[in-house]
């Protein structure tokens, strides 16, 4: 994975990590809920679009559900008490969905340009 999928990636992470934890402090939960929900919503896309894509799962490979887990602590203790998140939330979930489409799109790209160039061209064989 290139430098910039790698930045794409953990933004969209962060990203997703973020609503996630809102929506578990809204609904009232604890900082076990609130660090499974920012975990489950910062890797599940990613984690699909890899094994869809024919990929080991990012989040294996690199420090992704560390990043869940800290943006999952960091909301519960700075928004803990303060409840209307809706507009920053869309933000948060706007811009991840952003980047993970750009990341995705990037990834995919990547690959088929490997399966493309190891393949041999039937037209050229006698």
């Amino acid at each position: 994975m290139n430098t910039t999928n790698l930045i794409l990636d953990f933004i969209s992470t962060l990203a997703f990590a973020l609503v996630g934890a809102q929506f578990a402090l809204r609904k009232g939960m604890d900082i076990g809920g609130v660090l499974f929900v920012s975990s489950v919503s910062a890797l599940s896309g990613g984690t699909f679009r890899n094994i869809v894509l024919g990929i080991q799962p990012a989040w294996l490979i690199h420090s992704y559900l560390l990043i869940a887990i800290l943006a999952g602590v960091v909301t519960a203790i700075v928004f803990g008490k303060w409840r209307p998140l809706s507009k920053l939330s869309i933000l948060f979930d706007s811009l991840g969905l952003g980047f993970a489409t750009i990341a995705g799109v990037n990834l995919r790209d990547r690959k088929s340009t490997r399966l493309n160039s190891s393949h041999t061209d039937i037209s050229r064989m006698p």
